[in-house]
């Protein structure tokens, strides 16, 4: 059996602002890609227009998609804990700059031990920033 079948739902989700910092569009790219692969996988993205939603949107066009089959708008703190407890994985691919960049690595780590709480995997990623990954058990 594989791992897939026996989690909880067969949902990855992304839940962050939409904006160039947190690489909505990174996100999309994988999502199609993995979904050659594993087409009943649903990918779904959270969180406020933080001033990507149209440039998304654009993304999504170019690859013949539209932005309704992945977005879903802004979820308050409980909405967002409960979708990453009812969901297989939890992505967060962030871009930070430097040191003064602090308090984007600290919502992360906040956001994947939720995660891990709730035994959902856990994917993430910091270029430039302290904390490059964190493995989820």
């Amino acid at each position: 059996m594989s791992e897939v079948s026996v989690i909880k739902s067969q949902r990855v989700i992304f839940c962050s602002r939409i904006n160039k910092r947190k690489r909505p569009e990174f996100f999309v790219d994988v999502a199609i890609e993995l979904k050659k692969e594993f087409p009943g996988i649903k990918f779904e993205m959270y969180g406020p227009n933080g001033g990507s939603l149209d440039q998304l949107e654009k993304h999504l066009k170019k690859r013949n998609l539209n932005l309704i089959d992945f977005y879903f708008g802004p979820l308050s703190h409980a909405e967002v804990q409960k979708k990453i407890a009812e969901s297989m994985a939890y992505v967060n691919v962030t871009l930070t700059g430097n040191a003064a960049s602090q308090d984007y690595n600290q919502s992360i780590v906040v956001d994947l031990t939720g995660a891990q709480a709730e035994q959902v995997k856990t994917l993430a990623g910091v270029i430039g920033g302290n904390v490059a990954s964190l493995p989820s058990g």
